[in-house]
């Protein structure tokens, strides 16, 4: 009796811990397997099922399950993870089937647009002249400013918003909202690195850009969000959402409306959710021993077990999928 009852229990508890979160997170899993394998979009650096057990609490399921799993697809910490996700709720094609901007693409391997009759430069050099063009500063004001360093001289060399905000042209700012003003975009121009704000570490910024914009440049590490991502937090002391957030939007942390509005939908998918519905599910499986105990005898107390097991789950399973979907 008391073993088929600790059978039951180990079921459970392997059923709430490792089973809920996939199935909780199953249309993103469905739509990341259907996403990679579509044309133009091969680009596999994020791993669903490791993404599945980090926003549904799991910190320990995870990590087991990433002992087995490459770093290229895993996560540095759990900003990055946390970063990821409210992108993915909130630009993804899956959350935004007509004018999503975020595929696999976008995360792993570029941020560049495809399908427009526009010319992108192919090397590093043009692409800080070409974004510096966007942000008001002329080719020759651009190579006075590479032998300077700081916000003045950026704003000197002919830096504005209006100039940033109104070409057709600039992805950065019309796709993901960048700022005239933000630190990386300062960065790629300037080649400045700001050695005070990070305990003296040098975050070498403008390579940050350089990995957002294309894989290509550097093969051996990801591109697009996942490659800046990683970068910045391996290189930062940084343990805070809000600083990557300033980092990448400006110095007051202005990020997009569309970034901030999905922040509430993201924490729906939380420990909170999680820790209630394995509290719910782990109550219902006791009360189902109960049951069985005041049934008598080991048959009574295998129904009750699994009355517990199976209403438990339920209420686990139920309880983790309200608002979690995409």
């Amino acid at each position: 009796m008391e073993t088929k009852y600790l059978l039951l229990v180990f079921l459970s508890f392997i059923f709430y811990f490792f089973v809920v979160p996939i199935l909780n997170f199953y249309d993103w899993i469905e739509w990341w397997k259907k996403q990679t394998s579509m044309p133009g979009q091969e680009f596999d650096c994020v791993d669903m099922i490791a993404m599945a057990y980090k926003q549904n609490g799991a910190n320990w399921v995870y990590d087991l399950y990433a002992l087995n799993q490459t770093s290229r697809k895993t996560f540095v910490s759990d900003v990055e993870s946390e970063f990821l996700m409210t992108l993915l709720m909130s630009q993804s094609t899956l959350v935004r089937p007509t004018d999503g901007s975020l595929g696999p693409r976008e995360l792993c391997y570029s941020v560049i647009p495809t399908g427009r009759q526009v010319q992108w430069p192919d090397n590093i050099l043009d692409w800080r002249i070409k974004v510096a063009e966007w942000v008001g500063i002329t080719k020759h004001s651009f190579e006075v400013l590479e032998d300077q360093a700081g916000m003045k001289a950026y704003h000197d060399a002919g830096a504005n918003p209006r100039s940033w905000e109104e070409d057709e042209e600039n992805f950065l700012f019309r796709t993901w909202g960048f700022t005239y003003d933000s630190p990386i975009v300062i960065a790629f121009i300037t080649k400045w690195d700001s050695t005070e704000a990070d305990g003296g570490v040098k975050l070498h910024a403008g390579n940050l850009m350089t990995q957002f914009l294309s894989k290509d440049y550097s093969p051996e590490l990801s591109g697009g969000w996942k490659g800046l991502l990683q970068q910045y937090l391996t290189r930062s002391s940084t343990r805070d959402l809000a600083d990557v957030e300033s980092y990448l939007w400006s110095t007051v942390g202005q990020a997009p409306s569309w970034y901030k509005h999905n922040q509430d939908a993201k924490k729906k998918c939380k420990f909170g959710n999680y820790a209630g519905a394995i509290g719910g599910g782990a109550g219902l499986v006791a009360g189902g021993a109960g049951v069985g105990f005041m049934l008598g005898g080991p048959i009574g107390a295998g129904i009750g077990g699994l009355i517990g097991t199976i209403f438990g789950s339920l209420q686990a399973y139920g309880s983790l999928t309200k608002g979690c979907k995409p």
